[in-house]
């Protein structure tokens, strides 16, 4: 992927694609993980193409808020 992104900043062609949007999501919660959080540092092509998209109003208006997500308390 860090060849991909690396060429154009996108993963299919020269625009944004739904590739872009599925694997967006994907990479947010890698770099959250100890385990792969290296591969997406600022350093690496991969993890510029994500601050790049992670700049955008519609990435930043649809970040999850971080932990699990909240239970709806029992009806009744």
């Amino acid at each position: 992927m860090d060849k991909t992104v690396a060429a154009s900043g996108y993963l299919v062609g020269d625009g944004l694609t739904l590739a872009d949007i599925f694997v967006l999501p994907i990479l947010h919660h890698l770099r959250r993980m100890p385990e792969s959080s290296q591969m997406l540092t600022p350093a690496t092509p991969l993890g510029r193409y994500l601050e790049t998209h992670a700049a955008r109003p519609s990435y930043i208006r649809t970040v999850p808020p971080p932990g699990p997500p909240r239970r709806a308390a029992p009806a009744g």
